[in-house]
Formats: C-alpha cells, structure tokens, sequence
C-alpha cells in the first residue's frame, strides 16, 4: 500500500500540469494573469505565437498594443505590404488614437510605457465618456501614489482607464507609469476594455450636485465638484434666475463643459440672436461670455471667473444681471468695481492691464485688448449656497 502511495506521488509530480482554459503552453492556469489570457484568445484578439506560447512576462510592443486595441474595436485590418503594422498605425491616427507625432508612429517596434498605453486605450474607448476632470483627478491623487509622475500628455489617459476601472494599479498603490506593459498585463487591460463588466468599480468620493436651468441646452445636467466649488454653482444659479426670467428679453446659455473643468455662459439679447449665433463667425449675437473655472488643465487663469464682452452699446441691455453678479462677487465693492469696469470699456481698449486689485477677498483684474473688455477674480472656496431672490 505503501509502495502504490509513494509511486503515485511520483507521477503526481512527473506529470505535466494542465493549463485549463488557455491553449498556451507557457500559460500555468494557477498564475494571476491565466484567464486575462484566455478571455482575449477567446475574443479572438490574439493567437499568441506561432510556437503555440503566449509568453506573458515579455514586453510589449508599441504596435502590437495598437493591434491589439484595433481588434477590439473590431476593425481586421491588412498586414501591410514594407512594414507590416502601417495600415494598424495608419488607421488608429485616422480615429485620432493617436498621435501622428508620437513614439507610436515613429517608432512602433519599441517597448510601450504603462502610461503610453493608458493614453491610447483613453483615446480608443473612453474619451467621449468625460472620465477626466479636475475632481477626478484630486481623487486619483489621493488613490495613486506616483500619479505625479506621469507625463502632462498621459495624464488626461490614466487619470480616465483608473477612473473607468480598467487599471487598479499595484498593491503598493502605484500605477509604475514609466514601466513597460507585459503581454500579461495588456491582457488584463485588453479584457477589460472589451467587456466593462469584467473592469475593476471604484468609488470616488465626490459630490453630486443638480443643476436645473431654463437653458434650452441643457435642462438639467448632473456635475461632480467638491464644496470648494459651491461659488460657481452660485453664479450660475444668480444668472439663470435673472437673465432667463423672460427669455424674449435676454436669454443666458448655461453650458456644462465637465472635459475641461469649467462651466461657461453666454449671454444673449434675445432667442433670435441665440438661433442665428452658430451661423456667423462675428461676436455681434453673443454680448456676453463667461468662464467659471473650477481647475481646467493649462488655464492662464485656473480657479478664475472670468467675464468677457465687447466695446459695444448694446451689451449694456445685460447691465441687471452683470450688476447682481458683481453685487454678489465683490458686495460692499460692488459699484467701485462696477464704475471701474465699465469706464475702462468705454475708454477703448491699449492691450494692457488696465486695472488690479482687491475687493471682497477676491483678486480683481481687469484687461482690454482688441475692441474687448475682460474681468478676472478669484473664485472663493468656502462659501454657503446664494439665494437669487435677494439678487433680483
């Protein structure tokens, strides 16, 4: 009995193991990235090697994640005649995956950076889903500890495939963005693009807040943001309660521009400016923009307001709600500020600082330049929720 146990052990041992669920012979079933690998064989992205390996601890190639993210969008592109990948690069710049200056075109058979490929996958698949803002980011900040030394060109990319749940980075809470990607690792990431229900969820702890307007573009959009940027939010509500009181007197286009951190309003005379804006490239129907930043990457001005307008009579029939705005700014200031600004439109415009200062706690800059008119002020980060009705 003895004997038949110890025979058996042996050729437990001899044996060789069984790779369930992969038919790549250097694929163990026991090892972390074994079903990453047979889900992307069974999405037929990839047939490994001629050989029949998979080899999962090599680097990967530039182009071969650009043939990878192409299969699983579902293009089957040519090999091509010269170099084999150029129809793959050349498509991928085509759908604007990428750069037709970056390392991916000019040196494809390189190793391709954990970083490059977020920008990719970014570019491929998430870009339309507005995954990238500025609180966002602060929250991947706090998640990812070297997401400081990502590239300003690939930080759009990881801050989004984080966000998405298709990178959960390493146990040390690293995302290592100058590593190069394994074929193992872009079988994880390749998998997850493919099937979202297989991607990693992660809750951002940031808050909701419902903006309703009467904008005829946007009747209610949902915004993330943090309590710092309540001051926006007040602004916003304070235009929207006046200016869209009577639409046929004045009429105030709320836009959510979330990619880029900030919100915008233009300000219109009445709906038939409004309707026959997009067809001229004049400012003549638009009197009035406005940016409400909240941290948009390369701003001159970040965590600025900024109120622009022309060197024109007739954006003064705006004055009621540009005053309740500087009211609500710079309060006991407010006329100071106001007379100022408006002194400075009428003058005409020299293209230099015309005016800085300080009112309410808010840095004050006022600019004109080329027949136009802007004020800058800092936005406040601790304030409480405005009553428009006090402004009217």
């Amino acid at each position: 009995m003895k004997k038949l146990l110890l025979i058996m052990m042996v050729l437990l041992i001899l044996v060789k193991p069984v790779f369930a669920g992969t038919k790549f012979k250097d694929v163990d079933a026991g090892m972390w990235y074994s079903k990453w690998i047979e889900t992307i064989d069974e999405l037929k992205i990839t047939s490994g090697y001629p050989d029949g390996t998979f080899r999962p601890d090599n680097q990967l190639k530039r182009i071969e994640l650009l043939s990878f993210t192409m299969k699983s969008l579902g293009h089957d592109i040519q090999i091509a005649d010269g170099y084999w990948g150029q129809n793959i690069i050349d498509k991928a710049v085509e759908e604007n995956i990428i750069d037709s200056e970056s390392l991916m075109v000019s040196e494809p058979d390189g190793y391709i950076t954990r970083q490059e490929t977020a920008s990719v996958i970014y570019n491929a698949y998430l870009k339309e889903e507005a995954l990238y803002n500025s609180d966002q980011k602060q929250q991947i900040l706090d998640i990812v500890s070297d997401i400081g030394h990502v590239n300003d060109e690939h930080l759009q990319g990881v801050v989004g495939v984080i966000a998405s749940g298709i990178v959960e980075g390493y146990d040390d809470g690293s995302f290592k963005p100058t590593n190069n990607l394994t074929r193992a690792e872009a079988a994880v990431f390749i998998s997850r693009l493919a099937l979202p229900e297989k991607r990693k969820q992660i809750t951002l702890e940031m808050g909701v807040f419902e903006y309703k307007t009467t904008s005829v573009t946007a009747e209610s959009f949902k915004v993330y943001y943090l309590p710092e940027h309540q001051d926006i939010y007040n602004m916003l509500t304070l235009i929207d309660a006046i200016e869209n009181e009577d639409v046929e007197n004045g009429y105030a286009l709320i836009m959510e521009e979330n990619f880029e951190s900030f919100h915008g309003v233009n300000l219109y005379d009445n709906m038939f400016d409004f309707d026959y804006a997009p067809f001229t490239q004049t400012h003549l129907y638009k009197r009035w923009g406005l940016i409400f930043r909240k941290a948009p990457p390369h701003a001159t001005y970040t965590d600025w307001i900024e109120v622009h307008g022309w060197d024109d009579p007739n954006q003064w029939e705006h004055e009621k709600v540009l005053k309740a705005l500087f009211a609500y700014m710079f309060e006991d200031d407010s006329e100071l500020v106001w007379n100022k600004f408006v002194e400075l439109s009428l003058q005409g415009s020299s293209g230099d600082v015309e005016y800085i200062g300080v009112h309410n706690g808010r840095d004050v800059r006022i600019d004109t330049n080329d027949g136009s008119i802007t004020l800058y002020s800092t936005r406040k980060t601790d304030i409480l929720l405005v009553n428009a009705l006090l402004y009217k």
